[in-house]
């Protein structure tokens, strides 16, 4: 018996090895990397994810279609930083926009700045899963913290019937008094998911899977 235990020891020993160095070996090729939403959730979706955040984006098990970035000061897929009350013309919509997918010059911000000649006139705010409610919140923030000169706005299918549906951390509309309010259903405190990834980071294996 004792002997049958020491060979499973040996043995699992041998499958966390195995795990551990795939683990490595995967951070090094592009697994695709989420984007993960930072505090003060307040003021989601203006500051979306996390600052400075290196990411990978790739399809599929073979990682076909591989591109890497870093989020910028606002935690938007950017090449450079957004300045306070600059004046930008600001691009706002969903996945589309933020296009993980895509070199930034080919994003439709990127393509907007080199038009006019000044690509860090043009703010690119990209949030995958929002609604048309959403844009209408982030417009107020942008308006605020940037006062832009214009704005673009992508409507897509689905954004304004998933602006009626209620859902934590994501602006919403609901009836009040015979018309529509936009409302916020705030993330009260840190999910547990964060705190174990800010503590290990992301898992690579898992992602990759």
């Amino acid at each position: 018996m004792r002997q049958v235990l020491f060979k499973m020891a040996w043995f699992a020993a041998g499958v966390l090895v195995a795990l551990v160095v795939l683990e490595f070996a995967l951070r090094l090729l592009p697994v695709s990397t989420g984007l993960h939403r930072a505090a003060p959730y307040a003021r989601w979706p203006l500051q979306y994810t996390e600052p400075h955040f290196a990411y990978a984006y790739s399809i599929g098990w073979d990682m076909r279609n591989a591109h890497r970035g870093v989020t910028n000061n606002y935690g938007h897929v950017a090449p450079f930083e957004f300045r306070a009350h600059s004046r930008p013309v600001v691009v706002m919509g969903d996945s589309y926009v933020e296009s993980l997918m895509n070199d930034y010059a080919d994003t439709l911000q990127g393509q907007l700045g080199r038009r006019l000649a000044v690509p860090e006139s043009v703010y690119g705010f990209g949030v995958s899963g929002a609604s048309a409610s959403d844009y209408v919140a982030l417009a107020q923030l942008v308006r605020a913290e940037f006062e832009p000169a214009a704005a673009v706005i992508l409507v897509t299918d689905g954004d304004l019937s998933e602006s009626l549906q209620r859902s934590i951390g994501t602006h919403y509309l609901a009836e009040s008094a015979g018309r529509l309010v936009l409302k916020y259903g705030p993330i009260l405190e840190v999910p547990l998911s964060s705190r174990i990834r800010n503590a290990i980071g992301d898992i690579s294996l898992h992602r990759y899977f």
